[in-house]
């Protein structure tokens, strides 16, 4: 109890004393970056998997728009025709003015309200509505105030979060690489979100700082991060500097350099490798650009070659294996293996991601539930060479599947895989039409 002790008072006054907590937190980061970095992560993951950040556009309007003023101004709208219709009808004869006359008055009248009104429902004479529409109008200011305040309790909650994470980041990014894995599959989703995408952005390129490119490490992280925004397109701005250059021009420099740090020194492979961490920042890049079918020949080759060299990673390593995106990677590669073969010119591609699923699996210290179930997926693929590499990569995991038989239940695997499922499609497999 006494070692979660500061963690619970952090949480505690995050709200009352943020900058003190914050401080906290950055020297606990410091004495002991590994009984609080795990918590934050966890505490990080669950706010940024919350549903409520995913917001309609409509309600991002609302929270732009001025306290006072309408967002949705249709109702305005429609009592300010209403007003308009009722001032239409001016008799033809007036003992005082003649037609043309009140005419111009009312002409004089709209254009003073329509320059009253350019900032929302500013100037707007509720005089002149009636009743029913003034509460009508109240009614949506109301509604419309809920909807702000209640975004604005989200976005504090989740900047919150965020302000630890970065302290975090800020003063001990080196002992948060262990954690690069898991800090990426819960701030890339976050992308698509009209609340905090811009946040999420910022997010991204920040941990770029864990990630280890040797020499020139500062400049290659901020070029990964940036030409993978720009790849992902998150619903935020992108910094103009960086995408002055054309978007092809900077995918193939980047793959181009990744290509030479992972294949330097060929002697000492284990030096010319990425880190578990740093490949795993890195991935969602490769991802974007292997998925894209407008890649020349030359940089899909490349991209290969740098998800081959890392799907092993030797045992002697700083990071193990157990921080590869695995789950991604099998994906990846179980996918790039059907679209491949729908081309002859692209059959040495489709032989080299073969290879890096097999790689994969036969590197893989333990299999958990996601990647087993990603293999089987792929023997539901109507690509037989995706079935076949399916296959291959079950058949490269029997080792590891096997002492983890009597282990299924295991308390750190959230989601079991039933040994049942697994055995049905192998049985299935048996009956392939097309002898493998």
């Amino acid at each position: 109890e006494d070692q979660i002790k500061p963690w619970t008072i952090v949480l505690d006054n995050l709200d009352t004393s943020k900058q003190t907590v914050l401080n906290v937190v950055s020297h606990l980061c410091l004495l002991s970056p590994d009984a609080i970095l795990p918590r934050i992560v966890n505490y990080v993951r669950i706010e940024f998997g919350r549903s409520d950040l995913y917001v309609l556009k409509k309600e991002v309007d609302v929270l732009m728009t001025p306290n006072g003023e309408l967002c949705d101004k249709s109702a305005l709208e429609g009592a300010l025709a209403s007003v308009s219709e009722k001032e239409q009808n001016v008799p033809r004869e007036s003992k005082a003015y003649s037609y043309e006359e009140q005419q111009w008055d009312r002409e004089l009248r709209e254009e003073l309200k329509r320059k009253k009104q350019k900032d929302g429902n500013k100037g707007v004479d509720t005089a002149q509505l009636t009743k029913k529409q003034q509460e009508a109008i109240a009614a949506k200011l109301q509604e419309e105030a809920e909807i702000r305040e209640k975004l604005r309790r989200i976005e504090a909650k989740f900047q919150s979060s965020l302000s630890i994470l970065t302290s975090a980041l800020d003063c001990n990014p080196s002992s948060l690489r262990r954690f690069v894995p898991a800090l990426i599959r819960c701030t890339l989703p976050l992308f698509s979100s009209l609340l905090v995408a811009r946040d999420a952005s910022s997010l991204w390129l920040a941990l770029s700082r864990c990630a280890d490119y040797g020499s020139t490490r500062q400049h290659a992280g901020l070029l990964v991060g940036h030409a993978t925004l720009r790849l992902l397109k998150p619903q935020a701005p992108l910094d103009d500097a960086w995408c002055r250059e054309s978007l092809d021009s900077q995918i193939q420099r980047t793959v181009k350099m990744l290509h030479a740090i992972s294949t330097r020194g060929s002697s000492a492979p284990a030096a010319s490798r990425l880190s578990s961490p740093t490949f795993a920042y890195t991935f969602p890049f490769l991802r974007s650009v292997l998925r894209s079918v407008d890649q020349p020949n030359e940089i899909v080759e490349q991209a290969l070659v740098i998800v081959h060299k890392h799907s092993k990673i030797e045992p002697k390593a700083e990071f193990g294996a157990q921080l590869l995106p695995r789950n991604e990677m099998l994906a990846l590669l179980l996918h790039l293996i059907g679209s491949f073969a729908d081309s002859r010119t692209k059959q040495k591609h489709q032989t080299m991601a073969n290879a890096a699923l097999v790689r994969l699996c036969q590197g893989a210290p333990s299999a958990d539930s996601d990647d087993v179930r990603v293999l089987i997926g792929g023997l539901l693929s109507a690509s037989h060479e995706t079935r076949e590499s399916a296959l291959n990569g079950l058949h490269a995991l029997l080792p590891v599947l096997s002492s983890q038989k009597e282990d299924e239940n295991d308390e750190n695997d959230s989601d079991p895989l039933p040994s049942s499922l697994l055995t049905r499609r192998i049985f299935v497999g048996q009956f392939e039409p097309r002898e493998t």
